[in-house]
C-alpha cells in the first residue's frame, strides 16, 4: 500500500543500506523518519523511500553529503556542477578499471613465473613480487609504463631469478660448503644474470634502485642464515676469479 509504514530494518534490508547509515542520516537530517513509534522506533513512509533513492544516486555519482543535502532542499543544480561530478565520477571508475586490469596482468605474470616448478618458495616468490611493486610504484613514473606489461626478456629474467635462489636455498639446507662447486655454479649464474638485468634498465631507474637499496630494507629471498651462506659462496667466487685472473696472467707473459 502507498502509504503503508516500514520500519528501519525494513528499509535497510530493501534499500541495501545499512540500519547504522539510516540513523546517521536521521542525526544529520538528511533523511528524517515519517513518524517515530512508542520507544523511538523509526518509521518511513513511500515518500521517505524515494528521497532516500534520490540520496542513494547523488552519492553514487559522488555528491558529498553535505551537497546532497543542498541540493534536495533546492530540488535544482546547475549544469556545470553536474557535469563536473559525473567526469569526475568517470575518471574515479576509469583509473579503478585501470587498476583492476594491472592487476591481472601481474598476476598472469606471476602464474607464469612458477608454471614450471612443483613446490613453490613463498619468501623467493614475494621477493619477486615485491620487486615488481615496488618497480611499478617507484620509478615507473609515467601513466604509459605504469600499465606496460612487463617484456618477455624480464619475464625469463624473473623465472631464471626464481629458480636459481631456489636452488641455492635446496643447495644449503643439504649441508654443501660455500665453496662447493654446485654452489659456485649457482652464484655465477646469479652474477650474471644480475648484469642481464642492469641492461634491461635505464639510467633514471638504475639510480632510484641504487637510492633505495641503500635507504631501505628491501624484502630478500634468503634468511639471515642463507643470506650469510650466500656472502661467503660469493666471497669464494671472487676469490676463485681473482685466481683465475693471476693464473691467466701468468701465462701470457
Amino acid at each position: 500500500m502507498p502509504n503503508s509504514l516500514q520500519t528501519i530494518g525494513t528499509l535497510a534490508r530493501r534499500s541495501g543500506e545499512t540500519i547504522r547509515t539510516l540513523r546517521y542520516y536521521d542525526d544529520i537530517e538528511l533523511l528524517k523518519p515519517t513518524v517515530y513509534k512508542d520507544g523511538g522506533h523509526r518509521m518511513y513512509n513511500e515518500q521517505a523511500v524515494h528521497r532516500l533513492q534520490e540520496i542513494q544516486s547523488l552519492k553514487f555519482l559522488g555528491f558529498s553529503l553535505r551537497d546532497i543535502s543542498y541540493i534536495l532542499k533546492q530540488q535544482e543544480a546547475s549544469q556545470s556542477q553536474l557535469h563536473d561530478v559525473i567526469t569526475s565520477k568517470k575518471q574515479e571508475l576509469i583509473e579503478q578499471v585501470q587498476e583492476l586490469q594491472q592487476t591481472i596482468q601481474q598476476l598472469d605474470y606471476m602464474s607464469s613465473i612458477i608454471a614450471h616448478e612443483e613446490v613453490i618458495d613463498i619468501r623467493v616468490f614475494c621477493f619477486i613480487i615485491h620487486s615488481l611493486v615496488w618497480e611499478h610504484n617507484h620509478y615507473q613514473y609515467n601513466q604509459e609504463q605504469k600499465n606496460t606489461v612487463p617484456t618477455t626478456e624480464r619475464r625469463i629474467l624473473d623465472q631464471q631469478y626464481y629458480h636459481l635462489f631456489t636452488t641455492l636455498k635446496r643447495l644449503a639446507s643439504n649441508g654443501l660448503s660455500p665453496a662447493d662447486p654446485q654452489i659456485q655454479e649457482v652464484v655465477e649464474n646469479i652474477l650474471t644474470l644480475h648484469n642481464q638485468l642492469l641492461t634491461t634498465l635505464d639510467q633514471e631507474t638504475w639510480e632510484a634502485m641504487s637510492k633505495q637499496e641503500s635507504t631501505t630494507n628491501i624484502l630478500s629471498p634468503l634468511t639471515t642464515e642463507e643470506w650469510t651462506f650466500f656472502q661467503n659462496a660469493f666471497a669464494n667466487h671472487h676469490l676463485n676469479s681473482g685466481e683465475k685472473t693471476k693464473s691467466r696472467s701468468s701465462t701470457v707473459d
